[in-house]
């Protein structure tokens, strides 16, 4: 069986499955002759390890490098503007994005469970759907400036996932983009989005609190189900045009939906079966005094204390506990 193979200067083209299937193959040189890697070029090579792309490949084609399981490192050529065709690379840890890049197409990194980290250029104005389906090591992602929307599924089942900064622009979050990241702590919408799609959140089970802002008019069915540590859902504008069902099934027995005294459309003590409160705005808390387990401040010249645990809602954003109190 062939385990290493260099592809001739002579040669100018490789076909679609010209490799599928070499089960043996642990290597392979390809010569600057070659500027695309086709469909299914190397589709399941089970033991490839290594391969060097020359700086003369545009193009990788969808499914290139499915499946080969052993591929540990890659390097993308910096005339490639779409890149793909990595899933289901388990033991893939390293991939350099070039600035020429603007499109990870739909399943790029599909199932990559050993990639704890990608560093997406500024170019990418496009990311498509389960482009890091259950890419279970991913531990922090940063979302590119020019990227709208962010496609079905993009992380969902990234289960290591605690950090994700979204992009002021962003438009949409669509179905089930971040569905069952049970470690997910910190993210914040930012004021752009528009849309929350189904499911979009639905499993995060660590998530402890989120802020919705007023550009928001939609959230779908389910978009924070099964999120058994969120508190409190702070909308910081009127409710939202359309709001599925299920949104906010199995998160805490005392779970509460806060809005501000201005904001329009919702309802106390309930609004859409969920408990929910008005809230003053703390534009002005100053502290007066504080213990390990208490602070005592001033809101709006009134006196009021905080005990360990109360929410504070500081700057449009919902914290609780002692070690939110420095933050005032």
């Amino acid at each position: 069986d062939i385990t290493s193979i260099t592809i001739p200067s002579s040669v100018t083209a490789v076909g679609e499955q010209a490799f599928a299937h070499c089960d043996s193959l642990t290597s392979i040189s390809i010569p600057s002759s070659i500027t695309s890697i086709p469909d299914q070029a190397f589709f399941r090579c089970i033991n490839l390890s290594s391969i060097s792309l020359p700086s003369s490949i545009n193009s990788i084609g969808s499914s290139a490098f499915y499946g080969c399981s052993k591929l540990t490192s890659i390097v993308i050529p910096a005339g490639v503007t779409e890149i793909g065709g990595f899933y289901d690379c388990s033991s893939l840890v390293s991939v350099t994005i070039p600035t020429s890049v603007t499109t990870i197409r739909g399943d790029a990194f599909h199932g990559c469970t050993s990639l704890a980290s990608i560093a997406i250029p500024d170019s990418v104005t496009s990311i498509g759907r389960s482009a890091f389906f259950g890419c279970s090591s991913l531990a922090s992602i940063a979302i590119p400036k020019g990227v709208t929307t962010i496609e079905g599924q993009t992380f969902a089942v990234c289960s290591n996932l605690k950090s994700v900064a979204l992009p002021n622009g962003l438009t949409a979050i669509e179905e089930g983009v971040f569905d069952s990241c049970s470690n997910l702590t910190d993210i914040s919408i930012p004021a752009t989005v528009t849309t929350i799609g189904n499911a979009a959140f639905r499993g995060c089970s660590s998530l402890p609190s989120i802020t919705i802002p007023a550009s928001v008019t939609s959230i779908g069915d389910q978009a924070f189900r099964f999120c058994p540590s969120i508190t409190t859902c702070l909308f910081l504008g009127d409710a939202p045009d359309t709001f599925g069902s299920s949104v906010f099934d199995y998160t805490l027995i005392d779970f509460t939906t806060l809005h501000y005294p201005d904001s329009e459309g919702f309802l106390s003590p309930y609004w859409n079966s969920y408990p929910s409160e008005t809230i003053q705005s703390a534009a002005s808390i100053a502290v007066a005094a504080r213990t390990k387990n208490s602070v005592s401040v001033i809101r709006d010249g009134k006196p009021m204390a905080l005990n360990e645990g109360d929410p504070i809602f500081l700057n449009d954003r919902v914290t609780t506990g002692v070690n939110s109190f420095a933050e005032i």
